[in-house]
């Protein structure tokens, strides 16, 4: 046998694989049964369950990887991930389990209850900034985009202009706006 057969990928004929013919099991008749796999066993049938994975878990699965892709330390992940995790608690207190039950409207929803002052920073209760809120849609948006790449769930961002990268711009040019407002350059 040459060892050239065996790299290109060609298996070795029959009369060459003489000596290894017997290490290979062959079923005997009376064992075709068992390697039936048309019939159902006699034995307990497992059935296929889909476990669904929970809001949660699809955002750490997010966060890793946009830590490998975007080469994001903990420390320049952590933003994405209290942004993302208060959007969970929010979907979850609305009665979402699952991706597949996020509509454009809750995305909607809560981005008006962000900029309603409905959610508050825990730490201190004070309603968040403009530029704060456009970083949080931002970040819902990256998610949602995520599931729609990886899982091929639809997105319900796209159609929320809210979430597009036009407010970002927006709030933080009425902050500097205000900025200039209140300190005039002499």
């Amino acid at each position: 046998m040459k060892r050239n057969d065996w790299e290109d990928g060609s298996a070795p004929h029959a009369s060459e694989a003489g000596a290894f013919s017997s290490l290979i099991p062959h079923p005997s008749p009376l064992d075709a049964e068992a390697f039936d796999r048309t019939q159902p066993s006699k034995k307990r049938v497992r059935r296929a369950v889909r476990v669904e994975k929970s809001l949660a878990e699809y955002v750490e699965e997010f966060l890793a990887q946009a830590r490998l892709e975007r080469g994001l330390s903990r420390q320049e992940a952590a933003p994405y991930a209290r942004d993302l995790r208060q959007y969970v608690a929010w979907l979850q207190a609305h009665g979402v389990g699952a991706p597949r039950e996020i509509s454009s409207e809750l995305v909607r929803q809560f981005a008006h209850d962000l900029r309603a002052g409905q959610l508050r920073s825990a730490r201190d209760a004070k309603i968040y900034a403009p530029a704060t809120i456009a970083a949080k849609l931002l970040a819902v948006r990256a998610w949602h985009k995520f599931l729609a790449r990886e899982y091929r769930l639809s997105d319900p961002t796209v159609c929320v202009a809210e979430l597009r990268q036009a407010p970002m711009r927006e709030a933080t040019a009425r902050l500097r706006a205000g900025f200039q407002k209140a300190h005039p350059r002499a």
